[in-house]
C-alpha cells in the first residue's frame, strides 16, 4: 500500500505542476488566466501526471542521451494525448481540448507544437524537476507521505465521482461540443451540480 501513496504523490505533483505550467502558458499567450483547465475539478491534469510516470519510469534508461529523451519522450507523450482524447470523446462525445485551428494537427487530437513541449517536458522532467520531486519526497517521514497521499486520493476520488456523475447527467449539446473544447461548459455544470448537493445537505 505504501508503494501506491508514495506512486500516487509523485502523479498528483506532476498534474499539479502540469496545471501550473499550463494555465500560465494560456495566461501568458492568450493574455487571460483560464483555471477551467482539465477533466476534473481541482488544479490537477491527470494527463501530465500520467506523462511524468511514463517519462520518470519509462524513459530513465534514456536520462543521458538528451536527443533519445526528447524524440522518445516526444513520441510517448503525444500517444498518451491522442488516446487520450481519443477515449473521451468515445466515451463522452465531447472534446477537453482541440488543436484544429494550429498547423499539423492530426484530427484535433494532437499537434506539432504541443509534441515538440512534450520532448523539452521529458528532457526537463527528468534532467530537472525530478531532482527536486525526489529531494522533497524522500525528505518526508514515511508517516508523512502516507497521511498526504492518502488525503490528496480522497480528494480525487471524490472529484471523480462528482466529474462523472456531472458527465453521466450533462444537459449539454454534446453535437455541439464534438469538435471544439467543451471545458468551460462541463465545469460551469459541475459547479451547478456542487451547488445542488449542498443544498440539498442542508435541506436534510
Amino acid at each position: 500500500m505504501y508503494n501506491f501513496l508514495y506512486l500516487f504523490l509523485q502523479f498528483m505533483i506532476y498534474s499539479i505542476f502540469g496545471y501550473i505550467v499550463e494555465t500560465m502558458s494560456i495566461l501568458i499567450v492568450f493574455k487571460g488566466l483560464n483555471l477551467n483547465r482539465g477533466f476534473f475539478i481541482g488544479p490537477y491534469l491527470p494527463i501530465f501526471g500520467l506523462g511524468g510516470l511514463i517519462i520518470n519510469y519509462g524513459l530513465i534508461k534514456y536520462e543521458n542521451d538528451l536527443v533519445a529523451l526528447f524524440i522518445v519522450g516526444m513520441v510517448l507523450c503525444t500517444l498518451l494525448e491522442y488516446v487520450s482524447s481519443y477515449l473521451l470523446e468515445k466515451i463522452f462525445k465531447l472534446r477537453w481540448w482541440n488543436y484544429y485551428d494550429k498547423r499539423f494537427n492530426i484530427n484535433g487530437r494532437v499537434c506539432l507544437e504541443g509534441a515538440l513541449s512534450f520532448g523539452l517536458a521529458a528532457v526537463f522532467i527528468l534532467k530537472i524537476f525530478n531532482p527536486i520531486v525526489f529531494t522533497f519526497i524522500n525528505n518526508l517521514s514515511k508517516n508523512t507521505i502516507i497521511i498526504i497521499s492518502s488525503i490528496l486520493l480522497i480528494v480525487f476520488i471524490i472529484d471523480f465521482i462528482i466529474t462523472i456523475y456531472t458527465l453521466i447527467n450533462l444537459r449539454l449539446n454534446t453535437k455541439d461540443y464534438f469538435k471544439k473544447d467543451a471545458t468551460r461548459a462541463i465545469k460551469k455544470e459541475i459547479k451547478e451540480n456542487i451547488k445542488n448537493i449542498v443544498y440539498n445537505i442542508k435541506d436534510y
